[in-house]
Formats: structure tokens, sequence, C-alpha cells
């Protein structure tokens, strides 16, 4: 309503107070005593903080105002550190930042320790000038806080800081901050209770809803209603009569009265209109105007959001046809047959994910562990035969295995083992992802055996080409290969996966098509692998193949990729569909490098539920 209220009324008088709950003074505080929560000692006397408490602190509008840019530049520091615990050495540079992160055990040195924060960011919002509004939310906070100091001091036993928390957000949740007005002109804007006794000439009261306006809650007690019914104590009954009388006696003098209720049901509010008003509606003998105001609405149509390839973007484009330029991936040519969009996003505006600092190892965190765990078993034997007794080894030395997988994961995760030697233990749901990739190295080492014995080519092996599109046009294809190793004269190219990873097609159109894309996405890419290593080899002897994770665990342990066709399902060699796999492939990059048919959503909306991109596409 403050917020309706049109420029022209000058001069308000606001009777009800702002809630000091919803201050941005109490959020700080709120902000502060969370963190004090979270923070550890250990023994060798470090303290310790927890990210997401310094994280929201940090964030918080009145920390810009106490540390100015040095906010911003810190939670990039911590963000990029990727640390779940922060020591307290790093958050202490500036007198600042040392008053602010400290650990507090008492509640008279919390009292001071709030006090002396808040008297901080006063003094700040001084400065500015146009601030005396916060400024009051936090002296109205001071206060109540040396008031609840003031009562316990003369305790014969303090209470601890978690019993002074919970009493401090009791006080404050019936607090108001008071609004400085002139009664006696302009716009009154008041709670019923402060209508007493007062007439006024014009007179609008909203909010006239049933369980609004009386309300339909009794009040809190602990005595049931029958008990007060019989001892003749107040009911709800009461309750009821009382705003009547003010409800009646409000509007008895009044000239011009306007009574608003709404019809929408909402969570507060019943929709429909209150008992006094279906009193007055029903029994008043005067004259009595009833308005209806409504707004007709329109459901807007989703605009189908694009981006042309304006000369700018055609010249980001042409960094792929450049030799020795950028290398298109099979990873970004995914994403481009998924949704062009997207593409645009990712690999011309070449906007990023925002950085966050992560809890648990999510699955693309996995995916790394395991593609680093098997590269790392693997290492020793490129360019050598790998036996069935060298996977033996490894599998009769479950402690190397463990050994192995706690390296790859401090080189990943360093939230997990911090150099003090504090929390050096998996916690949570990490442990059980630890036990889950060992289970899964030791199968994947398992079904191994059952090929061996193979020749070792490469692992992570950089690889790229000059796909020539047309006599004038060579667009550079490249990307990083998990393993190309060599079976019966068979050079085979794998690719791991520990996601979603379809092994079966039955055409190659179906590869390039959009909506079924998302089911052939590891075909497709480790085909495009096929291809660029073909140029480089010289031969088409090539069988592309899909290690995927979760399927480790069934009977036939089979890497290769298959093709349905009459009912039957037969191994893919590159040779059999190198034709049509080109032939589908130029037409997507004809359609990429075209000036003319611009970047467009996806009609598979599908695809948009894990997007991170659907706030821009209003698709989310």
């Amino acid at each position: 309503m403050l917020h309706s209220i049109p420029a022209a009324y000058s001069s308000i008088n606001i009777t009800l107070g702002y809630p000091l709950k919803n201050t941005p003074a109490f959020s700080l505080v709120e902000n502060l005593l969370a963190m004090q929560k979270t923070t550890r000692t250990t023994r060798e006397g470090k303290t310790w903080f927890y990210h997401r408490d310094v994280l929201a602190l940090l964030r918080h509008q009145y920390m810009k105002t106490i540390l100015e840019e040095g906010s911003q530049s810190l939670i990039h520091h911590l963000i990029a550190s990727n640390q779940l615990f922060i020591e307290g050495s790093r958050l202490n540079e500036t007198p600042q930042l040392a008053a602010i992160f400290q650990k507090i055990d008492t509640t008279a040195a919390l009292t001071t320790y709030l006090n002396e924060l808040l008297i901080m960011v006063y003094r700040q919002l001084e400065k500015q000038g146009d601030k005396k509004l916060e400024m009051e939310f936090i002296f109205f906070l001071f206060t109540t806080i040396k008031r609840l100091s003031d009562i316990l001091t003369d305790l014969p036993q303090q209470p601890n800081p978690q019993t002074w928390q919970s009493l401090f957000k009791k006080l404050v949740a019936g607090q108001s901050v008071p609004f400085k007005g002139e009664p006696l002109q302009g716009l009154q804007i008041m709670g019923l209770l402060e209508t007493r006794a007062l007439d006024f000439e014009n007179l609008i009261i909203i909010g006239m809803n049933e369980g609004v306006f009386p309300k339909t809650t009794p009040p809190n007690s602990f005595i049931p209603f029958n008990l007060r019914k019989g001892y003749g104590l107040p009911t709800i009954d009461n309750q009821d009569a009382i705003f009547a009388y003010y409800f009646y006696r409000l509007i008895h003098r009044a000239k011009r009265i306007k009574l608003v209720y709404t019809t929408s049901k909402s969570t507060s509010e019943e929709g429909e209109m209150s008992r006094f008003l279906q009193q007055l509606y029903y029994e008043y003998p005067g004259k009595l105007k009833v308005e209806t105001p409504y707004k007709q609405l329109t459901i807007p149509t989703q605009p189908d959001i694009t981006a042309t390839k304006s000369e700018a973007v055609m010249q980001i484009l042409s960094t792929y046809l450049t030799p020795g330029g950028r290398n298109l991936s099979p990873s970004a040519l995914s994403t481009y047959i998924e949704c062009p969009l997207r593409f645009y996003y990712r690999y011309v505006a070449q906007i990023n994910e925002p950085d966050s600092i992560s809890e648990d190892l999510d699955p693309r965190v996995f995916g790394n562990l395991f593609h680093e765990m098997v590269e790392l078993i693997y290492q020793p034997f490129v360019g050598k035969m790998v036996q069935e007794s060298d996977l033996d080894q490894w599998l009769g030395d479950k402690a190397r295995i463990k050994s192995s997988m706690d390296q790859v994961f401090e080189k990943n995760i360093p939230f997990i083992r911090q150099k003090s030697g504090a929390f050096t233990d998996l916690q949570g749901k990490n442990s059980l992802v630890y036990e889950i990739l060992f289970k899964y190295i030791v199968r994947f080492l398992h079904c191994e055996k059952q090929v061996t014995p193979f020749r070792l080519h490469a692992l992570e092996e950089r690889v790229e080409t000059g796909h020539p599109l047309n006599p004038e046009i060579s667009v550079n294809l490249g990307g990083t290969i998990d393993r190309t190793d060599e079976k019966e004269g068979m050079v085979r190219i794998l690719d791991y996966k520990t996601g979603k990873a379809g092994k079966e097609f039955r055409e190659i159109e179906d590869l390039f098509n959009r909506e079924r894309h998302s089911d052939n996405k590891a075909i497709f890419q480790t085909l495009l692998y096929g291809l660029i290593k073909s140029d480089n080899l010289g031969h088409n002897n090539i069988e592309p193949g899909v290690i995927s994770v979760k399927e480790l665990f069934k009977d036939l342990y089979d890497s290769r990729i298959l093709r349905i066709q009459n009912k039957k399902k037969t191994p893919v060699a590159l040779e059999e569909v190198k034709a049509a796999f080109t032939t589908q492939l130029n037409l997507v990059l004809t359609e990429l490098f075209d000036a003319q048919t611009p970047f467009v959503q996806t009609d598979h909306k599908k695809s948009c539920g894990y997007c991170v991109f659907n706030k821009h596409c209003l698709r989310e």
C-alpha cells in the first residue's frame, strides 16, 4: 500500500511502524549469529568458519558499506579456493574483517560484538548522508540488544549464547520501528487500534476480508476455550465484539467511506467479504455503491528468442575456420544440435556458469574422478600391451587402488583435506561417493580383463583436423579422446561416460535429430572423434566405442556401438558409416556458418530442464 500512494501526497503520517525483523539491520545480525553457530576452534587454536555463512555475510548490503570493493574480491577469492571450511587467518587481512570474523564464546562478549558492528555500520551510513531511515533501523536494533543485555545482567545465572539468541529473536519478533509524522495534517495511515476515539471525514479501510477483519484466530493461550468460557475469561466472541465496536464507531461520523476487499483467495486472506460488510450490505438503510474494478488480463505469448549472426558474431565464428584457430569440439557440436541458442550463449557470447562452492561431489566431479583414476591405472602401459596379469596385480592390491583414489580426490577436491590437519575425513554423502567409485573401479578392472590383451596407444589424447566443408572452407575440429588402443588389428576409440550413454541407434540421421540427439549424444561424439582420428591416421580401420560406467555391472561387457537393422544389432565400424555421417555433419556445419541462419531456441523443451541458460530463454 505504501508503494501505491501517489507522489502528490507529500505529507504522510504512518502510525503502524515497520517490523524490525524485516529490516536489513536485523538480517545482518541474523547472519552474524548464524556464522557464530557454525564457527569452530581446533585444539591447535585455529578458528574455522563455514563457507555458506561467510559468503552470505559478505554478500549482505551492509558488508559492502563497510568493506567497499573488498567484499566482492574476497568472495571471488574464497569461491576460487573451493574450501568447505575457511581458516580464520584468511579473513583478518583488514581491521574491519578481523572485527567481523571472530569466534565469540560468552553472552557478554556476543552483545559487545554485535553492538560494535552495528556502530561501525551506523558510522559508515552516516557518511553517505541519505540513509536516515536505515540509520534509524540500526539505532532501534542497537537499543533492543542493549535492553536485553541490561535485563540479563541482573540475573544470577547468565544464559549461554544459544539461549541468548532464542530470547533475542522472540524479543525482536514483536518490535516495530516507529515512523515520524504529523498527526494533524496530511494522509493518515493507521492500524485499527490507533483510530480509537478519532473521527475522519474521508475514510478508506482496506483488507475488509473475512478472516482478516475481524480476525478469526483466537489469542494465544494455554487455557482451553471451555475453561475460558466457564470462568468468564475473554474468548473469540469477545474479540469479535470489540472489533465490531471499533469498526462501527470509526465509520459513525465519516462523510465518505470506501471499504475495500478482494475476491482472490490467498494464503493470508479468504476470497469473501467481511461479516461487517455483509451486515452493511443487507441492513444499512442509506445508499450503498458497489464497484468492482477489474483489469483485463492477457497471457503473453512467450517470445521466440534468437541471436542473429551479426558481423561481430561471424568474426568470432571465423576463428573456427582459421588454420591454427579454435577447434570445434564434439561436445560443442552436440550443444549446437540440441539447441543453437545454447551454443551461442556458451561458445560465442562465452557466458559461463556462476562459480560456487560445492559441498557434494556432483555428477560432473564424479566423472572427472573416474577419468583420472583410469588414467592413473593405465598410464604406465601407454605404448605397451596390457595383459590380464597386469590388471590382476591391481585387483590383488585393493590398498593400492584406495591410495591412488586418495591422491585423485585430494587433487580434485581441495575442501576434503585441509593442510592444517583439520577436517581430514570425507563426510556425509561424499564418503558414500568414495565407496561407490571404489566399487566401480574394481568392477571396471574385472571387465577390462575380458578384452585383454590389447595395445594401449594413448590416454587423454588431443586430436585435431581441418575438415573440408567445401573447396573454399575448412572447419577446425578437435577434442580429447579418453583412450585409444588397438585390438586384433582394429584401432578402438573409447569414450568413458559416467552419465546417460546410449550405445544403440537405427539411422545416422537420428544422431543429428534435435529431439533424439540427447539419447545418442555419446554415439555422435565417439563417431566424430573416430572421423578426426581417421584423418590423422590416414585409414578408416577404426572402431568407435563407449564405456558406460552404469553398465559395468551387466553380465555382458561390450563397449562397441551397435546399429539396429532388420531387428538385428551389429557392431559399427567407422568405414561403414563414414560417408553418411560426413554428409549429415556437413549439413550441420553449413547451417552453423551460414550468416543468414540465426541461432534459435530448440523446440524440444525437454532439454531445457537441465540447461543453465533456461532463465535467459524464459524456459525455466
